[in-house]
């Protein structure tokens, strides 16, 4: 009776499986606006952070559960258990440096987390129509975020996260605003297959 109870639950679950990364496969057609042909914007969010899941092949959505979840999958805060702060440094070809810091503390309802971005470039050299040296251009990438993450049942959580993002290039400055969402389902264990306990589904939107 006990091996059914516990198959039956793991069945229950499935649902929330189906649902969420039904979601998050739809295209980001139905949701996105693109800018003129050639262009494109934020790509410094595209980089990975933490050493552990870039080193994994930035496979970070279903294993990370520590702070750095807010980038990956902010469902995978929620499996935290006291407070930590990261904090990476990244320093690129061409002169190019990155930093990502975060703190996350657990709560009562759930993890919240705040964490910031960075893409650092070198003054680039400015030139006039003539060729003539006029000085440098200053240009660079940053986003301060505020993610939370909380279960749902047992072994299934989910998470959402706001971002601010600025890009400068000169005197121009853009900025937005994006959002990331996510889930994290921990397969329970039955004795019927017992290495599900070690499998674990995630999926992430941003």
């Amino acid at each position: 009776e006990v091996r059914s109870w516990k198959l039956g639950m793991w069945i229950l679950q499935l649902p929330f499986l189906l649902i969420f990364t039904s979601i998050f496969q739809l295209p980001a057609s139905n949701f996105l606006w693109a800018g003129s042909p050639g262009t494109s914007a934020g790509k410094f969010l595209s980089l990975g952070a933490g050493a552990r899941a870039v080193g994994m092949g930035e496979m970070g959505v279903a294993t990370t559960d520590d702070s750095y979840a807010s980038y990956w999958n902010p469902a995978g805060l929620a499996k935290l258990e006291s407070s930590e702060f990261a904090l990476m440094h990244n320093q690129f070809f061409a002169d190019l440096d990155q930093q990502y810091t975060v703190y996350a503390h657990p709560f009562t309802f759930g993890t919240g987390a705040l964490s910031m971005a960075r893409l650092g470039i070198n003054p680039i050299p400015a030139y006039n129509a003539s060729g003539i040296s006029v000085g440098e251009v200053q240009a660079g990438d940053w986003s301060l975020g505020l993610s939370f993450g909380r279960f749902l049942t047992q072994s299934v959580s989910s998470g959402m996260g706001l971002k601010l993002v600025q890009e400068k290039l000169g005197p121009v400055t853009a900025s937005a605003y994006a959002a990331d969402a996510g889930v994290l389902w921990q397969l329970p264990a039955v004795e019927v297959f017992p290495y599900l306990e070690k499998m674990r589904l995630g999926a992430g939107y941003s």
